[in-house]
Formats: C-alpha cells, structure tokens, sequence
C-alpha cells in the first residue's frame, strides 16, 4: 500500500506532517482504503502532530505518562471518579465508551444494553497536552456548528456496524454529555455519534446498565483545530 510524498515539506508546522523523513500526509489524508485503526498506527508511528498526535494506548497497560496525557474534561462518574473516553470491539463495531479509571473498565452501550470491557480495549491520550503547535483539542456543542462543519473538525475514533436501514457503514465520533437522575444526582458519560448519511443527530451513551439516547443540542463533540 502506497502513500502520496513530497506533502510534508512544511514539516511540524505545517499541521502536522510525518517529521522524521517528511515522507507523506497524515490522518485522513493518506491513500483512500485505509482503515481507521491503520490510520491510527501510521500516526503513531511517524509521530505526527497537529490533530493527529492522540494515541490510543492499550486499556491494561497504561503507563505513568499516558495517565498523565489522559484528559476528562471535567467529566465524573458518579461516586467522583474521572472519566475518559475507550474503545473496543464489541460484535464487529469498534464502540466507543467510557473509561473509569477506578474501575479500569470501558463502558460501552451497544443495542439496548452496556457492555463492561476489562481488557482488550484502548484509551486515548493526547500527549503533549489540549493545545500545541496552534492545534486544539476542546469539546464543542454539537448545535455549535453545521454537521458537515463538526464532521470536518470532529476527532474520529470508531466505526459503527450497520445501521438498520442503512447502506453504508459510519464513521464514529466522541461524544459527551451529562444526565440527571430523579433525586439532583448528576451523571456525565462518554458515547459515541455517527455520521449517518452526513448527520449527527443523535448520540449513544452507557448510563448505568442500559443505553441511552440522546438528541442534537444536548451533546457535545471532542475536536480538533488549529487555533
């Protein structure tokens, strides 16, 4: 599989670029037939920047330093407890979840109910912190901008089985948001949002044992930028 040269001459500052022999594009810019998973290792393997510096990093084997580039965005569970976005595959779906780091387990809603992942999940990181080089990653309201706007900016993360009554396959994006139960207590969670047929209008949260949905307005998107 080949990837196009001579697009990285700008080096770092050019948004990114593979810095140790300026060989080719990063992220989503590489030959087409890539998968997510393989976009990721290349990013990770070149050292990329810009908006394609976050690694997922193996849920089991975290070290000191990817807990220190692990970001909650001041969201907790509900005993306190920091909260993180993971992912796993979960019957053909690389799901996107919540991570508990009490716990150590990736909390993913599939279908009507949650799945617990304990090992064989990742969690990201994004080393060298929210904002480097003039690129930003920040969580932005999902009624903020258009959805070919948010799509363009929103971090990708997972791939979704099919959708009923849907084609194709879609790409999924990080999602947050916050629940309140009935006494005041108040619950913030990390799901996922598609980009079905160029819309993300609704959101899939794990909120105690089962799923929950959540409509546009009421979500937030992780993204990246350059400032």
């Amino acid at each position: 599989m080949h990837l196009r040269c001579e697009k990285c001459s700008r080096g770092r500052g050019g948004g990114g670029g593979w810095p140790k022999n300026h060989v080719s594009e990063c992220g989503s810019d590489v030959t087409e037939g890539l998968s997510l998973l393989d976009v990721d290792k290349i990013n990770a393997l070149y050292d990329c920047q810009g908006c394609h510096r976050h690694r997922w990093r193996p849920m089991t084997s975290l070290t000191s330093d990817d807990k220190s580039d692990m970001y909650h965005f001041g969201y907790y569970g509900k005993r306190g407890s920091r909260l993180f976005p993971c992912r796993g595959y979960v019957e053909g779906e690389l799901a996107i979840g919540k991570y508990d780091d009490s716990k150590n387990i990736c909390y993913i809603s599939y279908g009507s109910t949650v799945k617990k992942l304990t090992s064989e999940a990742e969690v990201l990181t994004i080393p060298g912190g929210l904002s480097r080089g003039g690129f930003s990653y920040k969580l932005i309201s999902s009624d903020r901008y258009s959805d070919s706007e948010l799509i363009r900016i929103a971090v990708p993360a997972g791939r979704v089985g099919r959708i009923p009554f849907d084609t194709e396959r879609g790409v999924g994006y990080i999602a947050y948001t916050t629940f309140f139960e009935d006494n005041g207590v108040k619950v913030d969670s990390i799901g996922k949002v598609w980009n079905r047929a160029g819309e993300l209008n609704v959101a899939h949260f794990p909120h105690g044992p089962a799923e929950k949905l959540v409509s546009d307005e009421e979500f937030y998107v992780m993204t990246c930028s350059k400032d």
